[in-house]
Order: C-alpha cells, then sequence, then structure tokens
C-alpha cells in the first residue's frame, strides 16, 4: 500500500472518528491570525512564522503510530503559487524529513491532511505567500520568474536537508545516551501482595532500541516476566515463563515504544520498559 494512499485512508479514519477542530493562534507583524486544524491522537502545542522561507513552524506532541493532522489555510492568510497564478504544491517537513498528504482546495481554502510518525516534535509547512508576504519579495526585487522558482525550491530543499541531518545528529547523541542493557529484579516478598507498585525494581525502566532487558528472580518464589497487562492479558512480545529463585531470563526488544508487563503467576505486580 502506498504512503499517499495511506494518508488517504487515515483522512478517510479521521471523518469517521471523535475528532473535534480547534484552532492555534500566530501572531506576525503584531497581528494575530487564527489557524483551524483538527487533530487525530496528536497535539499542536505552539506555532511560529518563518517569513525568511515564508513557513509556519508548528510545534507537536505525537505519542500514536496512527496519529493524524488536518490543518485549515485560508488563501489569502497563507498560500502556495506559481507566478502565473496557478496553485503550487506545499512542501511539509516533520523533524525535516518531507511527507507526503492529501490535499483539498476550494477557491478559498487550502486543507492539508497527514500522518505523522509517534515522537515527531517539529512540524513545518512551505509555502510562497503569507500574509500578503512572497518568498521573493524578502530576497530580490525583480518578477517572479522560473529561475528564481526554482532558487526557492533548492534553498528550500537546503534547509530540509540540514534540518534532517541536525535531528538525526541529536536521535543519535540521545541514542548513544541510553542503556544497551539493564536488569530488572523480583522484589523479595513480591509473590504476596503489598509489593505495589515496586515488585518489579526498578518499576520503570528505560533501553536503547536493540537493548536487552535481564529479568532476574531475586525472590523465593517462582514468577514470570510477560508482555501485556493482568486485563487484557500477554500481547506475545515476550514471555519469560516461570523463573525460578536465583535465575534470570533475557529478552531483547528491537522497537521503540513503551511495553507494559506482568507477572502471570502473580498479576499485581507489574512494570514498564520504555524503549527509544
Amino acid at each position: 500500500m502506498s504512503k499517499i494512499l495511506l494518508i488517504a485512508l487515515l483522512a478517510l479514519t479521521i471523518s469517521f472518528s471523535t475528532v473535534h477542530a480547534d484552532s492555534v493562534s500566530v501572531d506576525i507583524d503584531d497581528t494575530s491570525y487564527e489557524i483551524e486544524y483538527t487533530p487525530f491522537k496528536a497535539q499542536i502545542k505552539s506555532v511560529s512564522a518563518d517569513m525568511d522561507f515564508i513557513s509556519l513552524i508548528f510545534t507537536v506532541q505525537v505519542d500514536d503510530p496512527t496519529a493524524s493532522l488536518k490543518v485549515v489555510f485560508d488563501r489569502v492568510f497563507f498560500d502556495a503559487k506559481f507566478q502565473s497564478g496557478n496553485d503550487d504544491d506545499f512542501f511539509v517537513l516533520a523533524d525535516g524529513e518531507e511527507v507526503n498528504f492529501d490535499e483539498k482546495k476550494t477557491s478559498t481554502q487550502r486543507t492539508l491532511t497527514f500522518g505523522l510518525d509517534q515522537g515527531t516534535e517539529e512540524l513545518e509547512i512551505i509555502g510562497t505567500h503569507l500574509t500578503g508576504v512572497t518568498f521573493l519579495q524578502n530576497t530580490v526585487s525583480t518578477p517572479i520568474t522560473e529561475e528564481a522558482e526554482e532558487a526557492q525550491k533548492a534553498a528550500e530543499a537546503e534547509k530540509a536537508a540540514a534540518e534532517k541531518a541536525a535531528a538525526e545528529k541529536a536521535a543519535a547523541e540521545k541514542a548513544a545516551a541510553l542503556p544497551m542493557s539493564i536488569s530488572i529484579e523480583n522484589a523479595i516478598g513480591s509473590s504476596t501482595p503489598g509489593c505495589e507498585p515496586d515488585c518489579f525494581i526498578p518499576n520503570a525502566a528505560t533501553v536503547a532500541v536493540g537493548g536487552t532487558v535481564s529479568f532476574v528472580n531475586s525472590d523465593t518464589a517462582p514468577h514470570t516476566s510477560t508482555s501485556g497487562t493482568p486485563a487484557d492479558g500477554p500481547d506475545g512480545v515476550w514471555d519469560s515463563s516461570l523463573v525460578m529463585p536465583g535465575s534470570s531470563y533475557d529478552t531483547t526488544i528491537s522497537s521503540a515504544g513503551t511495553y507494559d508487563y506482568f507477572c502471570m503467576v502473580h498479576p499485581w505486580m507489574t512494570g514498564t520498559i520504555t524503549v527509544k
């Protein structure tokens, strides 16, 4: 299934989900402008304008891999056009990487809908006209030409590449700071209720993607470490089976995310592992 088809399906999902339109304001030259948007499992924290690149930069919080966002722009406020007056495409970056989107147009508005990866922090939408200012008004005084449009696209691509490189460097530095192996112990006496919430020690732990988690049974009774929750049962990511006292079980987690786990023998024993 192509990414564009996936975006279309996400847009269809939004139309049948319980979502609510909202708005966020951006201040440009002492004037406040409202931008209408509809979030699905995502939040817009703030928005600012980059008048040098005729772009809007959204700070977002995305905690779900199925998140998406629909943003509505009034053409008199924000648009993307060629010198001929025909519509050009917006350029959309999520943490410095270009993303595809679905668009609906009217004579007065342009509506963009796109999926967002979990963990996305910044969304930038680049156009050619913002509050009456065009890209070339900030760079040259000559009329817009085909060569100038190519120069704009080259500048946008250069900025996108720089932002992507910075994001990759930051991610690598963050990952390097995370441990590749951690150890979690069963609390002594945890076979009897009352150890909550520290029946596993530590109760909440963090490890790098591809890291190893060792579950050490320091108690006097057998335990399991099973991904999932007591309410919903095992989810199949890992299951130690019974780990006898003095023994341990190792598992490697290859995908980022937050994983709940519990002891199937003593379901009051629960814990959480975050993989980044």
